[in-house]
């Protein structure tokens, strides 16, 4: 993990009072134990970095005498711009916030290619890339696999982060397209050929005509080409 401190602008504390006391509160302690917040509610498989907007170097705040408690005010993420704060619960206690920019970075899969619309997508079309995921609110894919086969919505460009809204299931089943119908009744499974009157991916509930019997019958796409029914 790595830590930069930024200078800038800074969060004015909520009940901090400037104090001309010989004890006075060393900053360190407390923007260690914001730091160390974040880390202890961190994704062990994810690299950081953490940017803090200092405090304000007039505030003078009296020593605290206990173990500085750290708090997630409403609102607080654990990705991207967020809020901290830190009181000190002693006699004359006070309490301050830290404005500051997490960024959470990890493997994710990339386009290796450039895809048009309606293509599918191959294994050597994916790579996967160390992106910082705090800014992806789309979402994206850790495993590659889960990638496979699957269709892109619109033309993308290599380089560019997949996102789940990006990608519809292959069809399985064709509207018109004869299938294989397994009916499932009684504990007894029959097998037939049926017609798909819709098109369907998978896990798809579809229409289906049985073939012999004319009967339309609603069936979940479990294979390409293949339906199943539970009577």
């Amino acid at each position: 993990m790595r830590i930069a401190v930024a200078a800038g602008m800074m969060l004015l504390p909520l009940s901090a009072t400037l104090w001309a006391a010989d004890a006075v509160q060393n900053f360190a302690p407390i923007q260690s134990a914001a730091i160390d917040y974040v880390m202890a509610h961190a994704d062990p498989h994810t690299r950081y970095e953490i940017v803090l907007n200092p405090l304000d170097t007039r505030l003078r705040l009296p020593a605290c005498a206990q173990v500085l408690e750290v708090f997630a005010p409403p609102g607080y993420r654990p990705m991207g711009t967020t809020t901290l704060g830190v009181r000190c619960n002693h006699t004359r206690g006070w309490t301050v916030y830290f404005s500051l920019q997490i960024k959470a970075f990890r493997r994710i899969a990339v386009l290796a290619n450039t895809l048009v619309r309606g293509s599918a997508i191959q294994p050597g079309d994916i790579v996967l890339r160390e992106q910082d995921v705090s800014r992806l609110s789309s979402g994206y894919f850790f495993d590659a696999q889960q990638l496979v086969g699957k269709l892109v919505k619109r033309s993308l460009i290599a380089g560019v982060v997949i996102s789940p809204n990006e990608l519809s299931a292959p069809r399985w089943v064709a509207r018109g397209q004869v299938v294989t119908l397994f009916v499932d009744s009684g504990g007894l499974q029959v097998r037939a050929q049926g017609e798909a009157l819709v098109d369907g991916a998978e896990n798809d509930l579809v229409k289906v005509r049985n073939v012999l019997s004319g009967k339309v019958v609603d069936g979940f796409v479990t294979a390409p080409g293949t339906v199943r029914v539970k009577m």
